[in-house]
């Protein structure tokens, strides 16, 4: 995995305005490839596999299994200490894209890696893959996602229809397929009215 991530480095055409290559991610507990945020439009995006080569053109990757350009992290500063556990990989993502920094995802660097508690279950005819995220971590997602939505979001519109479409397919989910409803309900609301009053 390494060696390909060092390799996708290199090869890269401008390896200096390279901030993060990140791993291609299996969820090993429902084995499925992660996939990755690229937009479209001003406000519009999909969502991309890595199938082949590299991709160069998505918001962010997670923090596990990447390599950091240490050159690039001096100048874009240490992590969000405040945020604690969620958003922190996609806020240092987002300030590195505003300063011109690119992020890749190197197909052939696989690693096996656990998001959550996944498990499959089926709703008819759909697969769902939920978290079971504690309320805790329901807490700290709604948190830190209206932080980083007051931060980022005049040049990223996008982020908007993103996240609100993670916001409320997470919740139907979660109230479907999980436990302790109320507990991560509550902990949404909470966390949403900390980050609209800048509480951390």
């Amino acid at each position: 995995m390494v060696k390909e991530l060092v390799e996708g480095y290199g090869n890269y055409s401008e390896p200096s305005r390279v901030a993060i290559v990140a791993p291609n991610i299996i969820d090993k507990a429902v084995n499925v490839y992660s996939r990755h945020l690229r937009p479209t439009g001003m406000f519009t995006f999909e969502l991309v596999t890595c199938e082949y080569g590299y991709l160069d053109d998505i918001s962010f990757v997670i923090t596990s299994g990447s390599l950091y350009n240490l050159s690039v992290f001096r100048e874009v500063g240490s992590f969000e200490d405040d945020f604690f556990i969620d958003y922190v990989d996609l806020e240092y993502c987002l300030h590195a894209l505003s300063l011109g920094y690119k992020i890749l995802v190197a197909c052939g660097a696989l690693l096996v890696h656990s998001l959550g508690k996944r498990e499959e279950r089926r709703f008819f005819w759909r697969k769902e893959y939920p978290r079971f995220h504690s309320p805790d971590r329901w807490y700290y997602q709604s948190r830190n996602r209206i932080l980083i939505l007051k931060k980022y979001l005049s040049k990223n519109p996008f982020l908007f229809f993103y996240e609100g479409i993670n916001v409320i397919y997470g919740i139907l989910r979660m109230l479907i397929f999980e436990d302790q409803r109320s507990s991560k309900i509550k902990a949404f609301i909470l966390g949403s009215i900390h980050g609209l009053r800048n509480e951390v």
